[in-house]
């Protein structure tokens, strides 16, 4: 009895340590449980964040690659907000351009309606002393608002009352600050760190394509004044040049077809005025002086833009549906005979100008060769007055100057 007594003694107490083994294993395994499910969280949160990154790097590539596309700046800002609101998430979106006196920041453009409130009143703040984006453009640092209703930087607009949370990233090019973009979310602490730096390569791009709009403003405008320069040369040159030789038209007509020169028909009129080929099948009802002609082709001679002359097709007895193929023939032929004329027209200006240079010379060395005064004025004027084929040429040295001594009696020469 003694030994059973004893042996249910061994037992308890083996099954005692066995239970508290056991709970100290459930406790264990309770606690791998936990930093297991510690390690699946923050695993999870990280594919998140790194999701989160991907998705926010691929919305960059893709905002880069719309707003690369864009030249006009007008269009390019409004885009690239809408762009990012998309893309992003985010409720609002603006961009700050600095004005010329970098003293405030000018919003240009945004997608929100409150933005587009702000716009209509030329919304600006001060650089440096409003709101976020004041801060951002007097330092070029990027610069958070987690928490808007405790952060002092953050400006309280009435149009933007779900404003939570704000970022704003500096637009720098060449390390001039030109602008701002300001982020705004209606979540609180939307942004992180993270955020900052893909936000601000995201401005980077925005900067860059903002200056190469801007770029490529200034080279458009400044090809157009040089095609207006141009322009007004061609019309100038070709207007002396006309008016030397005021009878360069020409007529080619089958036998017996009245002569068309001097008769000016609406299609002339027409396609001088607008630059452009125009085509008229019957002239009967058009104003036209149909004894001359009862159809029209008239294409303009254009240089560089400018109209110099026009090309005339008439169809003389009936009724003519010009086809493309006539059309493009005479349109062509219209375009290489303006660079011929140009062509000619430069052929004889450099030949006018080398005849004139040469003359000159002649005359200067002639001149060169006198002994004397008298010499020098005699051949002045008997040279420049057959040079010039004119009847009478007249020299003389001093000029009358009530200030001055009585000159030396005047040394004349006549032809």
């Amino acid at each position: 009895m003694a030994e059973r007594t004893r042996e249910l003694q061994e037992t308890t107490t083996d099954l005692s340590f066995r239970s508290q083994e056991l709970e100290v294993s459930n406790v264990r395994l309770e606690e791998a449980r936990r930093r297991q499910q510690e390690i699946n969280r923050e695993l999870q949160e990280a594919n998140e964040r790194t999701r989160r990154r991907a998705a926010q790097l691929q919305a960059v590539a893709e905002v880069g690659r719309a707003i690369a596309q864009v030249r006009d700046p007008d269009e390019l800002l409004p885009q690239v907000t809408e762009l990012v609101s998309r893309h992003f998430g985010y409720y609002h979106v603006g961009i700050f351009m600095l004005d010329q006196a970098r003293r405030y920041a000018v919003l240009r453009a945004a997608n929100s309606e409150g933005g587009r409130r702000m716009l209509a009143r030329n919304h600006k703040l001060a650089v440096g002393r409003q709101g976020v984006v004041g801060y951002v453009t007097s330092t070029g640092e990027p610069r958070i608002a987690l928490d808007v209703g405790a952060d002092a930087a953050h400006f309280a607009n009435p149009d933007l009352p779900d404003t939570r949370s704000e970022v704003a990233l500096p637009l720098q090019i060449g390390g001039q600050i030109i602008g701002a973009l300001d982020v705004q979310s209606v979540e609180p602490e939307a942004f992180d760190e993270q955020d900052v730096a893909v936000l601000s390569a995201l401005a980077d791009q925005v900067a860059i394509a903002i200056e190469n709009a801007r770029l490529f403003q200034q080279s458009q405008e400044a090809l157009a004044e040089v095609k207006e320069a141009q322009r007004r040369y061609v019309q100038e040159v070709w207007q002396e040049f006309l008016r030397q030789r005021p009878d360069l038209q020409f007529e080619y007509a089958l036998e017996g077809i009245p002569s068309a020169l001097g008769v000016e028909l609406p299609t002339t009129r027409q396609a001088v005025a607008q630059g452009e080929l125009v085509a008229v099948s019957d002239l009967t009802g058009d104003g036209g002086d149909d004894s001359v002609a009862r159809a029209a082709l008239s294409v303009p001679i254009k240089l560089r833009g400018q109209v110099i002359g026009v090309l005339d097709l008439h169809e003389a007895d009936e009724t003519r549906t010009w086809t493309e193929h006539e059309m493009s023939l005479a349109q062509t032929v219209a375009d290489q005979m303006a660079q011929a004329v140009e062509s000619a027209r430069l052929f004889e200006q450099t030949q006018s100008r080398a005849r004139h240079e040469a003359l000159t010379r002649r005359i200067t060395e002639r001149i060169r060769e006198a002994l004397d005064v008298d010499d020098m004025l005699q051949t002045a004027v008997q040279e420049l007055g057959q040079a010039l084929g004119a009847p009478q040429v007249y020299i003389r040295l001093g000029v009358e100057d009530k200030e001055m001594e009585p000159a030396a009696p005047d040394t004349e020469a006549g032809r």
